[in-house]
């Protein structure tokens, strides 16, 4: 009787074991299963920091590429601006001269009757070169201050391109 007591409590003990045993292998199954998820989120994550990685180092190749394109256009804008000034002294030069010219021709008109209506011609052609002198030097007053306008635009851009390669510098992996 106690032998068979103790057979049913082995068996009994047997069953609760392979149960326990089941239960242990699912729980173990499971975490498996989600081992081998977290590790492809894992991958995934990485895969999608790399390409972060790549875009961040391509905006900073592009803004260092618009610094360098922004400075040799001030530089561009400078030499413009000192051209435009030697023209409009060249101008002013040109002017001057006309004047004189005019002046010297007017004289010469009072002491000739002949010679004094080729002279007013000739005078006639000197204002009108004068006045076209001070156009064109106005012009090239005009064209001086947008070129320094441009220059101070220029030194402007890349300035803020240094700000945004400094700010996309933060962001590298």
């Amino acid at each position: 009787d106690e032998v068979r007591k103790l057979a049913e409590r082995s068996g009994r003990a047997a069953q609760e074991i392979a149960e326990l045993i089941g239960t242990v292998r699912q729980g173990v199954e499971a975490a498996v299963n989600a081992m081998e998820a977290g590790t492809r989120e894992v991958e995934a994550g990485a895969e999608l920091a790399g390409g972060v990685g790549k875009a961040l180092d391509g905006i900073l190749q592009a803004m260092r590429r618009t610094n360098v394109c922004a400075q040799n256009i001030s530089a561009a804008a400078e030499e413009v601006a000192a051209s435009a000034g030697e023209v409009v002294r060249a101008v002013d030069n040109v002017a001057a001269i006309t004047e004189e010219n005019t002046a010297a021709t007017e004289e010469m008109a009072a002491s000739s009757g002949q010679v004094s209506k080729a002279v007013q011609g000739v005078a006639a052609v000197s204002q009108q070169t004068a006045a076209s002198a001070e156009e064109v030097s106005a012009s090239a007053e005009e064209v001086d201050a947008s070129v320094k306008e441009i220059s101070r635009t220029a030194r402007g851009l890349a300035s803020m391109a240094q700000e945004l390669q400094a700010l996309v510098s933060r962001f590298r992996l």
